[in-house]
């Protein structure tokens, strides 16, 4: 997702990336997503919605936050 100049081009390249097991064991759990680098936010809000839809609290921790030239 590096060479992807958008952050719609990284959602919409992560889109359906994760699914939840038929026995849904997230339901009612607080599950804490770690990632080590923070850039358009894909991934995370991804796995966010997916775990959320099963049912599950969701909290997302990152190492950095990377800064764009503007």
């Amino acid at each position: 997702m590096k060479n992807m100049q958008t952050g719609k081009q990284k959602a919409d390249h992560i889109r359906d990336a994760f699914s939840i097991l038929p026995n849904n064991p997230f339901q009612n759990k607080s599950v804490i997503i770690i990632d080590d680098i923070y850039d358009s936010g894909a991934t995370l809000n991804e796995l966010g919605n997916v775990l959320r839809s099963a049912g599950a609290k969701v909290y997302g921790l990152t190492a950095t936050k990377t800064f764009r030239d503007t």
